[in-house]
């Protein structure tokens, strides 16, 4: 082929699906287009670009983008046909059944005794191939859960391999799958079937329904994202995957990644894929086995770890410190010294994270001795330069709220959703306006949206409370204030958190058991 037309294939490919096909393996390339070329009887590559890269203009334009986008798929089996198995890198496979997974569960079940809600635990494979790495991980959870069927469970399997992902649903696996696989798992877990030349190990149907698969691309999808369930996720295992991705395009899932994670949840990759590239936000913590990076909402430590440290039997300090710190906390921002306790985020404050400019610290700063004006200077020089800055976009909208110009805090809250629609901060600004404005209706459904994203949000269950009194309906708002109060009296009662304005917790409870 000529160089020039495989250079385009190579960056038509990269475009469209993320995968970076390497110098090493661009005569693979070669003659997996020679395959699809033969399937679509096609005489030369520039024709085969053109399917790919132009839809036909025979017939409707919904037939040919049809036709183009099921040649994508085509093509993409070939280039992505993974290798896996059952438990693949047993330290790795170690340290999330021995040390990550049981901590997790346990915050979630201490912050069941307190919201009296189903706990829920979300994992996403993502890259997941054939499906073993998303059973293997249900094995994991079943035997740490036993009453699994009580908790909000997702285990989710996703890879771009469309074909890859039938076979995970069947759940038909041969004994190449299982080569370091204890015989008793597959005694216990799959049963055994001899059909004339296929020998094959079926997982049981009770394994199966723990698992959910569909076809994503992760370079291209839109996420996290409430419709597709891909959001709040405790655990991302990306191994492996990254391999296929340059450094751009890495660095652009980490981003979604980290936006899609719970607080505090944690990112899990092949052993060096993320070395010396950028975070976005992520602080590594470093195990004997593996390197595990924390969507930690303490910026300071972020900011000290910009780069990912290779494993080294040698640990640079600022490693041992974070290596010493808990791997997984209660999912919400500090704003307590006891680390024991139930942790609540700002609503009115602006959000503590990393920030990426002077200007936007100075601009908070600003906002907190309410020199509004000069907060909108600073911010919309900030925007110009990176209009996708979420913390600025949000910024704005507090901003123009407290200034009670409704209209643009609206706009900006609008905004604001499309950086990160999980962030409960703009639903509750966005009911504060609502409130305001008497939408009380409105005001209600934003505050059930901050607790559905956040259970132990106390800040939206006194608004919600508050609100139901105002209407007459004292059932509910008792209700609201019971479930606040629960959530306060885990705190320190000399304690502060932030309602309104800063407020103590003894002093706040007092006011709640007032209304109760």
């Amino acid at each position: 082929m000529n160089p020039t037309l495989l250079q385009d294939f190579v960056q038509l490919i990269a475009r469209h699906t993320g995968i970076q096909v390497q110098e090493k393996d661009r005569g693979e390339l070669v003659k997996k287009i020679a395959l699809r070329m033969t399937a679509q009887k096609l005489t030369t590559p520039e024709v085969y670009y053109q399917l790919l890269a132009i839809p036909s203009t025979q017939g409707s334009s919904g037939e040919a983008d049809r036709l183009m986008r099921q040649e994508w798929e085509d093509l993409t089996l070939l280039l992505t046909t993974g290798e896996t198995y059952f438990f693949r890198d047993r330290g790795q496979i170690n340290l999330i059944k021995e040390t990550i997974l049981p901590e997790i569960i346990d915050q979630k079940l201490q912050a069941q005794a307190i919201v009296k809600t189903k706990p829920s635990l979300r994992i996403w494979s993502a890259g997941c191939s054939t499906g073993e790495e998303a059973y293997s991980l249900a094995t994991m959870v079943k035997e740490l859960i036993p009453n699994y069927l009580n908790w909000n469970l997702l285990i989710l399997g996703t890879d771009i391999n469309t074909e890859s992902i039938e076979k995970a649903k069947a759940a038909n696996y041969s004994e190449w799958s299982f080569r370091m696989v204890n015989p008793e798992v597959k005694r216990q877990y799959f049963t055994y079937q001899d059909k004339k030349q296929d020998k094959s190990w079926q997982l049981n149907e009770q394994m199966r329904r723990m698992v959910t698969f569909r076809a994503g691309n992760l370079l291209t999808d839109d996420y996290p994202n409430l419709s597709s369930n891909i959001y709040n996720m405790d655990i991302i295992l990306c191994r492996n995957v990254f391999i296929y991705f340059n450094a751009a395009d890495v660095e652009t899932i980490l981003g979604k990644f980290y936006k899609t994670l719970s607080s505090y949840g944690c990112l899990i990759v092949g052993h060096t894929e993320l070395q010396d590239l950028n975070l976005q936000g992520f602080v590594p913590k470093v195990y004997e086995e593996s390197i595990v990076y924390l969507r930690s909402e303490d910026m300071k430590l972020g900011q000290a770890i910009s780069k990912s440290p290779a494993i080294t039997q040698s640990r640079t300090t600022t490693e041992r410190t974070i290596a010493s710190q808990p791997l997984v906390t209660p999912s919400q921002t500090p704003l307590v010294n006891d680390s024991s306790t139930i942790k609540v985020k700002p609503v009115v404050k602006p959000p503590d994270r990393l920030v990426s400019s002077l200007e936007l610290h100075n601009a908070k700063m600003l906002f907190e001795r309410g020199e509004y004006p000069l907060v909108l200077q600073r911010v919309e020089t900030i925007l110009k330069q990176q209009p996708d800055n979420f913390e600025a976009t949000y910024l704005m909208a507090q901003t123009y709220a407290n200034l009670g110009q409704y209209e643009p805090a609206i706009a900006y809250c609008k905004q604001a959703i499309a950086l990160n629609s999980m962030s409960m901060d703009i639903y509750h600004l966005l009911a504060h306006i609502a409130e305001e404005q008497g939408n009380l209706s409105q005001a209600k459904e934003y505050l059930k949206r901050t607790i559905y994203i956040d259970e132990t949000a106390i800040a939206a269950y006194l608004d919600l409370g508050s609100i139901y009194k105002k209407e007459g309906d004292d059932r509910r708002a008792k209700k609201m204030f019971a479930v606040a109060t629960e959530l306060l009296e885990a705190l320190p009662p000399d304690s502060t958190i932030q309602y309104r304005d800063k407020a103590k917790v003894s002093e706040l409870l007092q006011q709640v058991k007032r209304n109760l």
